[in-house]
């Protein structure tokens, strides 16, 4: 899926998260509850 095409999907109940490098912006916030979170990855040695 193409990014543009995202929010729409989401809104349409296509897709039911966004896993991306979405910049929450002012038109967004008003649409989408944005999570920050980190994901941690460990190597093991």
């Amino acid at each position: 899926m193409k990014f543009d095409g995202l929010l729409a999907a989401l809104q349409a109940g296509k897709i039911d998260f966004i896993v991306s490098g979405m910049t929450p912006t002012e038109e967004r916030k008003r649409v989408l509850i944005f999570q920050m979170f980190t994901i941690m990855l460990f190597k093991q040695l």
